[in-house]
């Protein structure tokens, strides 16, 4: 995560995977797209509900900390540092 001289987060940058998987290039485009949404005003609360919850075929963990997918990763990630 970056941040400007005022402490808005600009940019974020999320790697899973090697470089040329799917994965990695998923979770690249989803960064970037993020990163294209602050730069238009959205606020990380909306960018936060749009993705938290999403779930794939794949969740890690159990009980309340499972993570559901890597959106719903970048949206605790993005609560957390808010």
């Amino acid at each position: 995560m970056n941040r400007d001289s005022a402490g808005k987060l600009v940019e974020v940058f999320c790697t899973l995977g090697k470089s040329g998987n799917c994965a990695a290039a998923y979770s690249q485009a989803l960064a970037r797209l993020v990163a294209v949404a602050l730069a238009h005003g959205a606020e990380i609360p909306e960018i936060i509900e749009h993705l938290k919850g999403i779930r794939c075929g794949e969740p890690w963990g159990l009980g309340p900390n499972q993570v559901l997918s890597c959106p719903d990763a970048l949206a605790r990630i993005l609560e957390e540092n808010q």
